[in-house]
């Protein structure tokens, strides 16, 4: 895991800002640093010393930049960029290769050699063996950059889900690119400028991460299951291709086969994702994702089949025991033995630590619920650990919001199965202990014209719109989000929570892993177990009102049964209290427009309502955080220096 830059510039690479790039992204890879420059027509040559000075050379048409954090083969023969033997093609590559066992030996019987025990060569001999097409073969997550100087080409590629963040800008004639936008923005010649439509997608939906746009104008990210060939010559021309999609069509099967078939690849998910070279801990809520890792984990540590490493687990506990889910965390400790931390939440620690998650994220997020991960993943570097395994993927793509519920409820209505829907709801009711729809929302669901109507009414400003100055929120703002209205099916919910949800989440892991140079692994987005998922019927991840009804069943008699079949869901969430406590303490910070940009998009009166307002509705609530998470990422790149939210 590492942390890459670099800069395409036909008219000559400055060194000296290759470097304050790397600079800019330490975090993500303590244990080394490389360099190489390469002007078209020399020679392949790295330079893996960080205090030997850049400066003085011929002008580079290309320069790499790399941030190590070693996990496999921790020898200097994995040290990045890579350079194959051929001196042809050289490697920046962030990520993990889980298949790198399996892949080198077909690599070797197709007569390839190797020098190093790690994955990165893999992935520098795949390229060389397939091309562009290698990433298809790839278990695991990745961004990428290599260099092709036969060819004259730059290949990007990031993985399926991505997992792994790779961001780029064309700057005056140059393509640079990165893993944090923090180091593109450390360019001295970058004016960086607010991306408006982003800024309101924001605060209106509180959405994130969903397309190729950043909130930061002319800086994009690869798509996930997106590769790009890059001519050297022309390398502000960018055009992504996907590689890979989930499957879109559903094969019957038991509910035993799919239980059966569910169980074996998640046990080989998990197996090869703690393939390492140091020590591996996972994140524990005591929910089923990261419950269902730790048992089988233990299953396959008791069977020899994975490193004896001590399995360490961390896990969340909040300052308010009403979010606590420490009794299912005990539940797992209690079955599998494994060491624990109980990272406790202290309520002025998380006040004090906002500004610097905020700053390590590098745009907006929508709720406090992040900081609760932080401390884990601070918790586990305090503890030695540089790899964590995490149950992120496994809502999205098998249906563990209940916030679901609803879209099932009324893909029900909009097909006219009704009996289904009644049997649904009352289902619901005995599980959650309330019906999924309001009477008003069965009607406008069922009956076009009434939801036609229904929409014409939604002119009531949200607690979010309400805080945007007209001209910033515009008249009609509702089309904002309407190609993601009305899925018609399971399946069709999922995908696109997996399309435009999960990219948020995976970045906010990222961030808080990597601000602590830890790696942090997903085993429920091994793309095998993915497109398995995603094969079967939506009855088997969502099955009446039971959410990830396939796992529930692949892990019977594996997981503690209080957690197997628990039906609440709470998960790493902070305290709401968070939010108004931060806002009380930063309250004049907050009222005081800093930059030209909340001059425009804030009604200031409004702001002041919401600050001062007793309603403790997660509505206000998120709404509020909005405004906070703003103004924090205005003050951490745009604010005069002292200002209270950029400390």
């Amino acid at each position: 895991m590492c942390g890459i830059a670099g800069i395409v510039a036909p008219s000559g690479v400055r060194p000296e800002l290759l470097t304050r790039m790397s600079r800019a992204i330490e975090h993500r890879g303590p244990d080394g640093a490389g360099y190489l420059l390469h002007r078209v027509g020399t020679p392949l040559a790295v330079s893996a010393a960080v205090d030997e000075p850049l400066e003085g050379r011929r002008p580079a048409t290309v320069g790499f930049a790399h941030r190590r954090l070693a996990i496999i083969d921790l020898t200097e023969r994995s040290d990045q960029p890579m350079v194959d033997v051929e001196r042809r093609c050289a490697l920046l590559y962030n990520g993990e290769l889980y298949n790198y066992v399996e892949l080198r030996a077909e690599l070797e019987r197709e007569g390839h050699r190797f020098t190093s025990s790690g994955d990165t060569e893999v992935v520098l001999r795949a390229y060389r063996q397939w091309g562009p097409a290698c990433v298809e073969r790839f278990v695991g997550m990745w961004a990428l950059a290599l260099l092709d100087t036969e060819e004259e080409r730059l290949f990007l590629s990031r993985d399926r889900f991505g997992i792994k963040p790779l961001y780029y800008a064309a700057v005056r004639g140059q393509l640079r690119f990165a893993s944090e936008i923090k180091a593109l923005l450390a360019g001295d010649d970058m004016e960086p400028e607010p991306n408006e439509d982003v800024v309101r997608r924001f605060m209106l939906l509180g959405r994130v991460d969903a397309s190729g746009e950043t909130f930061v104008r002319g800086i994009s990210q690869l798509p996930p299951a997106h590769s790009a060939v890059i001519s050297l010559r022309e390398p502000t021309t960018v055009r992504a291709q996907r590689y890979w999609s989930p499957p879109h069509s559903a094969d019957p099967a038991s509910e035993r086969d799919a239980a059966d078939e569910f169980a074996t690849l998640l046990r080989e998910a998990v197996r090869v994702h703690t393939r390492s070279d140091v020590p591996v801990g996972t994140c524990l809520s005591g929910g089923l994702d990261s419950s269902a890792i730790v048992c089988v984990a233990e299953a396959l540590r008791g069977e020899g089949e994975m490193p004896s490493f001590a399995h360490h687990g961390f896990g969340y506990v909040p300052h308010d025991a009403a979010y606590s889910e420490r009794s299912y965390m005990d539940e797992v400790v209690r079955q599998t033995g494994i060491e624990m931390t109980y990272v406790q939440d202290v309520p002025e620690r998380v006040l004090d630590v906002i500004p610097a998650v905020a700053r390590q994220q590098d745009e907006p997020f929508g709720t406090a619920s992040i900081i609760a991960q932080w401390f884990v993943f601070e918790a586990a570097a305090q503890a030695g650990l540089k790899v964590m395994l995490d149950g992120q993927g496994a809502d999205e793509v098998l249906g563990g919001y209940h916030a679901y519920l609803p879209m099932v409820a009324r893909t029900h209505l909009q097909n006219w199965r009704l009996l289904r829907y009644v049997r649904f709801a009352a289902e619901h009711r005995r599980l959650l202990g309330a019906g999924p729809l309001s009477r008003s929302d069965i009607v406008a669901t069922a009956v076009p014209g009434v939801r036609r109507l229904g929409r014409s009414r939604e002119r009531t400003l949200t607690a979010a719109a309400a805080t945007l100055t007209p001209a910033f929120r515009g008249g009609d703002w509702h089309h904002v989000d309407e190609g993601l209205l009305e899925p018609r099916s399971i399946n069709e919910i999922l995908a696109r929570a997996t399309e435009i949800q999960l990219p948020a989440l995976l970045r906010f892991e990222d961030r808080n892993s990597m601000a602590h140079s830890i790696e942090a692994r997903v085993p429920f987005l091994d793309h095998r177990l993915v497109e398995f998922a995603f094969r079967l019927p939506g009855e088997e991840k969502i099955h009446g009102a039971t959410t990830k009804h396939v796992l529930r069943e692949a892990t019977r008699g594996l997981l503690p049964e209080p957690i197997r079949t628990r039906a609440d869901k709470i998960g790493f969430r902070a305290d709401p209290g968070i939010t108004w406590a931060f806002a009380a303490r930063h309250r004049d910070a907050l009222l005081r427009r800093t930059t030209p940009f909340e001059e425009r998009w804030l009604d200031h009166a409004a702001v002041q309502r919401l600050v001062a307002c007793t309603d403790r509705s997660r509505e206000a609530e998120f709404a509020l955080w909005r405004v906070i998470s703003l103004k924090l990422w205005l003050a951490s790149t745009w604010a005069e220096p002292g200002d209270a939210l950029a400390a």
